[in-house]
């Protein structure tokens, strides 16, 4: 199990650089209050934790903006879970090279 002091420990290892990235909206249709509760408690947790090193936003990059809880029509493949081709484009722009060195 993962805990934050396991994240912690790992972070402190010189060699290793623990990157991570947040979970992204999955449907085009709205998810349940409770799922999409979590998931942005989820996603609070990994943008604030200080346990990475990093942490790529793809909620960010992939989300409606009017509806948050949806990933944007324009990225959505239609399998309800992936993003298509200018999805996954999208998300590998959002990462900031700088986090590598």
């Amino acid at each position: 199990m993962v805990t934050d002091r396991t994240l912690r420990d790992r972070k402190s290892l010189d060699t290793a650089h623990n990157l991570f990235g947040n979970q992204e909206p999955v449907s085009l249709t709205m998810p349940s209050q409770e799922k999409e509760a979590e998931r942005e408690r989820v996603n609070r947790w990994i943008r604030s934790s200080g346990a990475f090193d990093g942490v790529i936003d793809f909620d960010r990059v992939l989300r409606d903006p009017q509806y948050p809880g949806r990933i944007a029509a324009r990225f959505a493949s239609g399998d309800h879970l992936h993003p298509n081709d200018s999805g996954y484009r999208a998300m590998a722009l959002a990462v900031d090279l700088g986090l590598f060195r």
